[in-house]
């Protein structure tokens, strides 16, 4: 029978020592609650939109513009066509074309407008030579074609179909310059 008053002295000893555990533990995360700063921020959504880029460059900053090269050899004739963008819709063209047999260069320039991917080739005139069965037709667009990773330059030419024995429109691509 004395065994009976052990076992309350013990689930009283237990219950004084799991109490005893919960009032450190509260009190240990009081300490740090208390030792902890607060940060707190104001977090603000700006709605307006972005001041426009500038129309001029930053004082000492030359801009240059923008310059595409696009080439094709021919049998005869190695044509090179270079645009430099003067603006988002104007730019200026220069056509190299080189005999491959004798080396002899012959250059053309012009303006001309843009308007999307093309390039508005107006009254354009004393072009150098393409080929032999190639001639160079006034007043089409150049178009650079943007669905090609490449970026081809497409021209219309007036060539003559060797089956047919006929002159016809044919479009000539040229690659990006190497």
């Amino acid at each position: 029978m004395k065994a009976l008053p052990i076992i309350p002295k013990i689930i009283f000893a237990a219950i004084i020592f799991f109490a005893a555990c919960n009032d450190s533990a509260k009190s240990k995360n009081e300490s740090i609650e208390k030792d902890s700063p607060v940060v707190t921020e104001n977090i603000q959504v700006q709605k307006d939109t972005p001041p426009p880029p500038p129309t001029e460059p930053p004082p000492g900053v030359e801009m240059l513009p923008a310059t595409q090269c696009f080439e094709n050899d021919g049998l005869r004739y190695a044509l090179q066509v270079r645009i430099e963008y003067i603006t988002i819709d104007k730019a200026t063209v220069e056509v190299n074309s080189t005999d491959l047999g004798t080396n002899k260069k012959l250059t053309a320039n012009f303006s001309c407008d843009i308007k999307d991917n093309q390039l508005l080739v107006k009254s354009v005139s004393n072009l150098p030579p393409a080929g032999d069965a190639s001639q160079w037709i006034p007043n089409k667009n150049w178009v650079i074609d943007a669905n090609n990773p490449k970026q081809n330059l497409i021209i219309p030419f007036k060539a003559k179909n060797y089956e047919t024995n006929r002159w016809e429109e044919m479009k000539f691509s040229f690659d990006p310059c190497q």
